[in-house]
């Protein structure tokens, strides 16, 4: 064997020598993991999402009558107030329709005032005279008949008295039921009175026509959507305008069911627009749905903004930040060092220092989560301020397992 050849030969069986070593190093001391302290630090937990701006309440406004527009007073983007003028409509009908019907409530009353005045006096005072006739053929009917039995006068004349008494009788009961119609209880008062109120009723029929042509604000609101122009025809039920009522603006989000549990109302929460990201403004939850949204399963939950940024309208997309939890003093570890995070018995590795500070051996321990943020999570059972955990993955550790420990703050 050549010098070379026997050179290349040791070379080769001390690199296994050595490799060889670390093995057994590594084997006897452990594999090198990073472990973290528990820290005791603040903590707040969030739920962050995305939503969007809801008015109060949006208001569909349209025409009761088949229509000509003739005016559109307002555009989108308005701030109208209660009564305020939307659309008018060609009202020259409904005016001429005023006219007619205020003319006959005119000749209703014109009747109503000569029954009452003219007409039914004449027939109480007709009655009268029909009644003292009346008595006037009795008697002398009467006067008839003694004569009669006397022989001062005919069975001709008796006759006649006879029949003017039963005219008299007859003009007495005629007058009688006239009279009585025309009065206040009567028939034809009533019949005049029906009258009066139908020629009113056609006049407020009329006026409604009228006003009902002057589409109006109902309430304080934001002009959204117009679809109507002068010189349109317009059918009843078609949405002229839409109207967003003033009040609280609301945000509406729509967070998965798991952040159930941690909502309440009154939480309060940081919001932005996404327009507008900069820009943040406060909100609370005033409502949180009591059903769930079986397709997305997620809850709907509200927000108000008591004070309103001026950029802000309807329907933009906003981010939402809840706060839902905040502890001040709470033991804190990163949640990358928590085994089965996700389900009802998390555990981590605890770190049991031996010899020296690097070197020892790792324990399963069963910890119990309280509040959580992005990167790190609150230990309410299981560890103590100070105690070290491992923090990095570590596949293939083994409870009581060597190992050596690399350490770095909690925080």
């Amino acid at each position: 064997m050549t010098t070379r050849k026997r050179w290349l030969l040791g070379s080769v069986v001390v690199v296994a020598c050595l490799l060889g070593g670390a093995a057994t190093v590594v084997r006897l001391l452990g594999p090198k993991l990073k472990a973290v302290a528990v820290v005791q630090q603040e903590i707040v937990q969030t739920v962050i999402v995305s939503g969007r701006v809801l008015p109060t309440s949006r208001i569909n406004v349209g025409s009761l009558l088949a229509g000509v527009v003739a005016k559109v007073a307002v555009k989108e983007g308005d701030h109208v107030q209660t009564g305020d003028l939307l659309v008018q409509l060609d009202d020259a009908d409904a005016r001429a329709a005023v006219v007619v019907a205020k003319a006959g409530l005119q000749q209703a009353r014109a009747r109503m005032a000569q029954l009452d005045h003219v007409t039914a006096p004449m027939a109480r005072d007709s009655h009268r005279q029909a009644d003292a006739n009346l008595v006037l053929a009795q008697l002398s009917y009467e006067r008839q008949l003694a004569l009669l039995k006397n022989g001062g006068t005919t069975v001709a004349q008796r006759d006649e008295s006879k029949r003017a008494l039963a005219v008299a009788q007859g003009q007495h009961d005629a007058t009688e039921t006239q009279a009585i119609s025309m009065g206040s209880r009567g028939a034809d008062h009533r019949m005049a009175v029906a009258f009066s109120a139908q020629a009113a009723a056609s006049v407020a029929q009329s006026e409604v026509r009228v006003a009902q042509s002057r589409i109006v604000a109902a309430t304080p609101a934001r002009v959204l959507i117009r679809s109507v122009e002068p010189g349109e025809l317009v059918q009843p039920g078609r949405a002229l305008l839409v109207l967003a009522r003033d009040g609280s603006t609301l945000l509406s989000i729509q967070p998965d069911e798991k952040s159930l549990a941690d909502l309440r109302l009154s939480q309060s929460a940081k919001a932005s627009a996404d327009a507008f990201a900069a820009q943040s403004f406060a909100a609370s939850v005033v409502y949180i749905a009591p059903s769930i949204d079986p397709q997305r399963g997620t809850v709907e939950v509200r927000l108000a903004v008591p004070e309103v940024p001026p950029y802000l309208r309807t329907d933009m997309t906003v981010s939402v930040n809840i706060e839902v939890g905040r502890h001040e003093h709470a033991l804190l570890i990163p949640t990358s060092a928590v085994r089965d995070l996700a389900s009802n018995k998390p555990w981590v590795w605890l770190f049991t220092r031996g010899s020296t500070q690097q070197l020892g051996r790792i324990q399963h321990r069963s910890v119990q989560l309280g509040l959580r943020s992005d990167d790190r999570v609150e230990i309410t059972q299981g560890l103590q301020l100070g105690d070290l955990v491992i923090s990095t993955e570590g596949q293939g550790l083994t409870a009581g397992q060597r190992v050596r420990a690399s350490t770095q703050k909690g925080s």
